[in-house]
């Protein structure tokens, strides 16, 4: 008997710890709300940076490069850019894809102020 009414107890005891750490842990604080849209952000920028590089790698026939660092040409317009995306970027570009077309005139716009790749990813993905 003692020991059926110890496990209802611990049970109960445990369900209610679950249930304040669920409340606990939704991000109600701004600042909370914050860290976890970055941290959305930033694996929306690593699975597009993965994916550039296997792609830039299966088009080579090399080993996957790292892409963080390479740039768009400059003065692309609009429709060579998202061209560049295509063929070099896949990744970035599956992003991209999924964008209103005025987030897709914002990452344009970005792209003309800084064309390394990793500022376009960053603003695919706070377009998300």
């Amino acid at each position: 008997m003692q020991i059926g009414k110890l496990l209802r107890v611990t049970t109960a005891g445990l369900f209610l710890c679950a249930g304040s750490l669920c409340v606990q842990a939704e991000p109600s604080d701004p600042y909370l709300q914050l860290l976890e849209e970055e941290s959305q952000t930033l694996e929306l920028i690593n699975n597009a940076e993965r994916l550039d590089e296997a792609a830039v790698a299966n088009a080579t026939g090399a080993e996957a490069q790292n892409t963080e660092h390479a740039n768009l040409a400059e003065g692309l317009s609009r429709e060579q850019f998202e061209q560049a995306l295509k063929m070099r970027f896949v990744g970035t570009n599956t992003l991209y894809e999924k964008l209103s077309e005025e987030a897709k005139r914002d990452v344009y716009a970005s792209y003309q102020r800084d064309g390394r790749i990793m500022e376009v990813r960053r603003s695919v993905a706070s377009h998300l």
